[in-house]
C-alpha cells in the first residue's frame, strides 16, 4: 500500500511538472507574438509624411529618385511608398537638388507661402529638412535660393540644418540665401569640399 502511494505521488509530481513546463512554453511563445504585433502596428503608424513632414521636399525627393533611376516607373507616386521602402530609397539617393525635371515639375517645388506647404499665419516660412537624415549616401545637396525662379524659391526658407548632421558622405552643399540659425550641424562634415552659404540671412 505504501509503495502504491509513493508511486502515485511520483506520477503526480511528474504530471504537474510537465503541465507547468507546457504552460511556460506557451507563455514564452505568446510574448514575442504580442511584441511583434505591437512593432508592426508602430511601423504602420509611421507614415511617410511623419518621416518627412515637408510635402514639397517629399515631391522633390521623388523627382530626384526618378532622375537617378532609383525608381524606374514614371507613374510611381508618393502614395506608392511604404515607410520601409521610402527609407530604403532615401538611403540610395546620392544627389538632391531642384534643378531637374520638367518645368512643370520644377514649378511644383515652389514653397507655399515661403515654406513647406503647411505653414500658416504663425509660421511665415520654414522649409523643413526633416527626413533627409535617412539619405546616408548623399554626396551633393543643392537647395539654394534662385531669385530668377519665383519670388521665394528656397529664399529665406531653410532655417534648421540639423537633419544633415550625420550625412558624412556629403561633399558639396549649396544652401545660399536661407535663414539658417545654426551651421554647427554641418561644420563637422569632414568630406565637404564645397560649401556655399552666400546671401546668408540671419533671423532677428
Amino acid at each position: 500500500m505504501e509503495r502504491s502511494k509513493r508511486l502515485l505521488n511520483f506520477l503526480l509530481m511528474i504530471t504537474t511538472t510537465a503541465i507547468l513546463m507546457f504552460v511556460g512554453m506557451v507563455l514564452n511563445n505568446q510574448t514575442p507574438m504580442v511584441t511583434a504585433a505591437n512593432a508592426a502596428t508602430t511601423q504602420d503608424e509611421q507614415t511617410i509624411d511623419k518621416i518627412m513632414p515637408n510635402e514639397k521636399l517629399r515631391e522633390l525627393v521623388l523627382i530626384n529618385m526618378k532622375d537617378q533611376k532609383i525608381i524606374q516607373d514614371p507613374n510611381f507616386t508618393l502614395s506608392d511608398f511604404t515607410p520601409t521602402t521610402f527609407k530604403e530609397d532615401l538611403a540610395k539617393l546620392t544627389q538632391l537638388g531642384w534643378e531637374i525635371g520638367t518645368n512643370e515639375q520644377v514649378d511644383r517645388q515652389e514653397p507655399v507661402n515661403g515654406g513647406n506647404g503647411s505653414v500658416g499665419p504663425a509660421n511665415k516660412g520654414n522649409y523643413s529638412l526633416e527626413g533627409l537624415e535617412y539619405c546616408t549616401n548623399l554626396t551633393k545637396l543643392e537647395l539654394n535660393a534662385d531669385l530668377n525662379r519665383g519670388s521665394k524659391f528656397h529664399h529665406d526658407d531653410i532655417i534648421d540644418v540639423s537633419p544633415l548632421e550625420g550625412l558624412e558622405k556629403l561633399e558639396y552643399i549649396n544652401l545660399s540665401g536661407n535663414r539658417i540659425q545654426d551651421i554647427s550641424p554641418i561644420a563637422g562634415l569632414k568630406n565637404v569640399k564645397t560649401l556655399y552659404l552666400t546671401r546668408f540671412v540671419k533671423l532677428s
